[in-house]
């Protein structure tokens, strides 16, 4: 710490601290601290404006099959052979999205928790009215889920019409998976 910023943490701020250093634990075992990044860490503990522990969907990996089949396993008799279907449905204007294996009548809902916590949880977290083309993509690639072109042309014009008023709006690249994803997510 500079000689000029001697602040002294709350506990409540060094148990935030220490919790979020033991979630990202894996990240951290080969990293090593600088003064200037506990400094850093310092400043956003001490800034009440600011929310440490927000989602960064950057930080989203693609996981192997053995770790997706770990975390559905828990859930379902998940088979990483089968192909499960990334399928979303509008009710009263809000998106559901579920995973879905029709053969052995398995659906997964996919909820914006379930991304968060790289899991397949079932609780009240809603995408609201629409969900960009891209994270509906990163969904399907993190959890080795395919969809139908047809399914992502449906969201990507979903969210043409609530974002910019019009369902052929052409969205910018931004928003859109790139092709080399949408082939390897998209159902044969």
């Amino acid at each position: 710490m500079s000689e000029n910023n001697k602040a002294l943490l709350s506990q409540k701020e060094i148990d935030t601290l220490v919790q979020f250093l033991i979630d990202q634990k894996k990240g951290l075992q080969t990293t090593v601290l600088t003064q200037e990044s506990i400094d850093k860490l310092v400043q956003l503990l001490s800034n009440k404006d600011f929310d440490l522990l927000k989602f960064d969907i950057a930080g989203i990996t693609e996981k192997t099959e053995n770790e997706t089949e770990e975390v559905l396993s828990n859930l379902v008799d998940y088979d990483c052979t089968l192909t499960y279907e990334l399928q979303f449905e509008v009710h009263h204007n809000v998106i559901t999205l579920s995973a879905i294996h029709t053969d052995s009548n398995t659906i997964l809902p996919i909820t914006p928790k379930s991304l968060e916590l790289i899991s397949i949880i079932d609780d009240d977290t809603n995408w609201g009215c629409c969900i960009d083309p891209i994270l509906f993509d990163k969904i399907a690639t993190v959890f080795h889920f395919k969809y139908k072109r047809a399914t992502l042309e449906a969201v990507t014009r979903l969210f043409a019409e609530k974002i910019y008023g019009d369902s052929t709006y052409e969205l910018p690249n931004i928003y859109r998976p790139s092709t080399l994803s949408v082939a390897q997510n998209l159902i044969d």
